[in-house]
């Protein structure tokens, strides 16, 4: 919720200034200048948080096991910053070394794919804690 915050603040923002500063620039109200910082201010910004928006596109937050039924529930985060569920069997999830995927960024996180529907998912597992090890290795290690 708080990237989501984060991206639709500044891009609203952004909307409003950029055909202000334009027309006060037209009414020769402000010089270039301004204008062309409030530009360069305003897409720089824009790339920024649409940018991180897309590395945490996919990022598993929590992972839920039901043992009887084997399934998994993943918690991830979508490119707005919202949380999104999907359940998925524990067969689904192609693990690690398993993946014909290119690995970019192996410091930052690892990519797991689902077989079903080819969704790709990231899980920091650098920086993030792991609770039940035996669990965690039988959905993404096995």
């Amino acid at each position: 919720m708080i990237l989501h915050l984060c991206i639709d603040f500044p891009t609203y923002a952004d909307g409003f200034a950029i055909p202000v500063t334009a027309v006060l620039h037209e009414a020769n109200v402000i010089n270039s200048d301004i204008l062309l910082a409030t530009l360069g201010l305003s897409l720089s910004g824009c790339m920024f948080f649409y940018s991180l928006g897309t590395f945490t596109n996919k990022l598993i937050g929590n992972v839920y096991i039901h043992n009887e039924t084997n399934k998994v529930r993943i918690a991830y985060l979508n490119f707005w910053g919202n949380r999104q569920d999907v359940i998925l069997d524990i067969n689904d999830i192609t693990p690690y070394d398993k993946s014909r995927l290119p690995i970019l960024s192996e410091n930052l996180y690892k990519k797991y794919l689902t077989i079903s529907n080819d969704e790709i998912f990231k899980i920091n597992i650098k920086y993030g804690e792991v609770l039940d090890n035996e669990r965690f290795n039988k959905v993404f290690c096995d």
